[in-house]
């Protein structure tokens, strides 16, 4: 999959993105506030939407590309607002169960082809009116089966969220302990674990159990970044390890040597190591057609691994990168041409390319210099 174009609104809030263009690499750059983090979650609604979830008031239109571009489809959909403002809504957590949306519209084309046209009333697949068999608060993508249909939702389950809340699963349990030895049982290929939806922290410790190349490639890259460390695993833990909590027998925990340490280290390793490991780890063990979403890349990051890191990612063509960042070097270190100027009026978010601004080029100064010297960027919350 890969996202061309994308607009958004969420009527229950009033806030609005304007139709944006996207491209391979994507560097989202602006002021705090402008709304950058919202259009990483906007992608995500969609996710969910294709998944079968009723979002209050939710409208959106999106043009993406299937199997190395052949395929275009366009999706465009609404949700009718529930018309509360109540904060209960937002305190109970079963509300959405309670009181899911209804559909109002929703359109999905192939290579300009109507497949669905869908209103309040009436259903049409390729231009034949249906019968109104299908759920009112899920959209068509959730429900059909069609050979058109379903490779939409297969897309949408390609998209990640890359960051440590999200690829790192809550370890201590003996739930996932025992998922992850079914998992080491299903996977045991590279090509499946690419395909599969799971965390990367789990893909990385099923290349590993597997003993699969990729892991020494995924090794030998972080060792070249961290110098200090010999030696990487993800594997289960023994000894007085399990005295307390044998259940994690079978869970497979991140351990790394040192040199000139004799003990594995377990419980000590930074945020910063971690969060490279799956960064590399999501390069390497994700399928053709991902898409990669990283709000914030550079916390957790050292100065030391962010350069490899950064050019490690705009290596996979295959792959598309949708990253928000505040940090001069990597904003410095990312061509122009990637840069998305996010700015806000109110509760519309309108996305500029860098080559609109035709000054920025023209400047002989350090890229993240000229761009906050830029008027539209200084001033990217405007009240009216």
């Amino acid at each position: 999959m890969k996202i061309k174009r994308f607009s958004y609104e969420n009527k229950a809030t009033g806030w609005k993105l304007a139709p944006m263009e996207f491209g391979d690499f994507n560097l989202l750059v602006g002021v705090s506030g402008v709304g950058k983090s919202k259009i990483l979650r906007a992608i995500l609604d969609l996710k969910q939407i294709a998944n079968g979830e009723s979002l209050d008031g939710v409208a959106w239109d999106i043009t993406f590309t299937v199997d190395e571009d052949e395929h275009e489809y366009h999706w465009q959909g609404e949700f009718a607002p529930t018309g509360t403002g109540d904060i209960t809504k937002y305190l109970d957590k079963d509300y959405k169960a309670k009181h899911p949306s209804k559909i109002v519209k929703e359109y999905l084309s192939l290579n300009g082809t109507e497949i669905i046209r869908r209103d309040k009333t009436n259903i049409y697949f390729y231009g034949k009116k249906q019968p109104l068999k299908l759920s009112a608060t899920k959209s068509v993508i959730a429900l059909s089966d069609d050979e058109s249909v379903m490779p939409v939702r297969t897309s949408f389950n390609q998209i990640i969220r890359n960051d440590l809340t999200s690829m790192v699963p809550e370890m201590f349990t003996s739930l996932f302990s025992m998922q992850f030895y079914g998992l080491l049982i299903q996977y045991r290929t590279l090509e499946s674990i690419k395909n599969s939806d799971l965390p990367i922290y789990f893909r990385l410790a099923l290349a590993y159990k597997n003993k699969l190349d990729v892991f020494s490639e995924i090794k030998k890259y972080f060792i070249n970044m961290f110098p200090h460390v010999e030696d990487l695993k993800l594997d289960y833990l023994s000894g007085r390890n399990l005295q307390l909590e044998p259940h994690l027998a079978k869970f497979p925990f991140l351990q790394l040597k040192e040199k000139g340490v004799n003990s594995w280290i377990i419980s000590d390793i930074s945020e910063g190591m971690l969060k490279a490991l799956i960064q590399i780890g999501c390069v390497y063990l994700c399928a053709t057609g991902t898409v990669i979403l990283i709000d914030e890349f550079e916390n957790g990051l050292g100065v030391n691994c962010i350069d490899a890191v950064a050019d490690l990612l705009t290596e996979r063509r295959d792959l598309q990168f949708i990253i928000t960042s505040h940090h001069p070097y990597i904003i410095s270190g990312i061509p122009m041409k990637n840069w998305k100027i996010v700015t806000r009026q109110q509760g519309i978010v309108t996305v500029h390319e860098a080559q609109e601004f035709k000054r920025l080029s023209a400047l002989k100064l350090d890229p993240f210099i000229q761009l906050i010297n830029l008027p539209e960027y200084a001033e990217g919350v405007k009240a009216e």
